[in-house]
Order: structure tokens, then sequence, then C-alpha cells
């Protein structure tokens, strides 16, 4: 989401505490190196409708243990899927702010072809789990860590990535360290 700043009068002018231009028009942007591929306004009442995601296995949830064969986005998680949708080229990889960081949207998003990045604040509850994937390379069920990888931009008080890639090789970076001399191969990737 971007914002442009303007005072003057509009029903659409939207104001959004603590960001730096925080009255204006609200876009919502999918841009590559600064250069804005497409957007759209932000409209109260937007077209833009809610989208579901439809589990292959139905799990149970709630007291009754009903089984769950969908999962709804928000109309806001829903606007990542339909500026995706409207791109000329089929494969993307996106990284997105903790807005939009839900596991639902990255499993639609892996179903339709996409990659995903996201970025998580140090205090939503998933730090130990992904602290602890980190280090054994398994899930919390013992099950092997097999699609995503796992990165940390800063050290696990700060903030967290969480590559979700749509293939299933797995990639291997080399990197040179410069106070040994020699190249090395982290053993669960970057």
């Amino acid at each position: 989401e971007c914002m442009v700043p303007f005072t003057g009068r509009s029903k659409e002018t939207t104001l959004v505490k603590g960001k730096p231009t925080p009255v204006g028009f609200k876009i919502w942007v999918i841009a590559q190196q600064g250069y804005f591929l497409q957007w759209l306004w932000h409209v109260k009442g937007s077209p833009v409708t809610p989208v579901t995601v439809k589990l292959e296995v139905p799990t149970p949830y709630g007291k009754k243990g009903k089984l769950r064969t969908e999962i709804p986005l928000s109309n806001t998680q829903s606007v990542v899927v339909h500026l995706l949708k409207r791109l000329s080229t089929l494969t993307h990889h996106v990284s997105t702010d903790n807005l939009f960081s839900l596991p639902q949207l990255f499993r639609l998003l892996r179903q339709l072809g996409y990659g995903a990045t996201g970025t998580a604040r140090p205090n939503c509850g998933i730090t130990t789990v992904m602290k602890q994937i980190e280090e054994t390379g398994k899930l919390p069920n013992g099950k092997p860590w097999l699609f995503n990888k796992l990165c940390s931009a800063l050290p696990f008080n700060y903030a967290q990535r969480n590559p979700s890639y749509p293939h299933t090789k797995r990639e291997e970076v080399t990197r040179q360290k410069r106070h040994e001399g020699r190249v090395t191969t982290p053993k669960g990737g970057l």
C-alpha cells in the first residue's frame, strides 16, 4: 500500500496514523524495483470481494469438530490475489509486509503458482516455533520441513522472513566468508 498526499476536500481521502504521509489517497500497489506494475485505488465499499482458499484435506475446527473445507481471506488480503491476476506474466514471487503475511494467503498463492515472502513482528507468537524449526529442520509434529525455507533477516527478537517458493527443488546458496577466505554452503539455506 502507498499513500498519495492530499489534504483537500474529497470523500476518498484516508487517514492512516503512524504513516509518513498520514492523510491522502491510499493505493494498493504491486511494484518491482520501484516501478509500479499494477495498482488499485482504495475505495470504501470496493468491488474487490473476499477470496476463499479451498483446503485439500478438511480439518476439524471449533467445539463441535466441524470440517473446514475453505479458509476465507479478508478484503485486504484479497487485493494481493486480485493484483497478481491482473499481471500479464504468470510466475511471480511476492514480498509482503506484516499486513499481508498470513498462512491462508500464502497457501492460496502457492496453489495459484506464485511464491511469497512475508515479514512478521516479534510479538506475533510465531518466533519460538520458527526458531525451533530452524534449529531442528523439522516441524513441531516431527515431520521434515519440505517446501519452505526459513530465513531470519535479523536476530529472532527483531524480524523473521518465511519464504514460500512455488517449486519444491531445494536451492543451495554459496557464500564467501571474508575472514576465512573459503567458500561455504549453508546447511539450511538463507
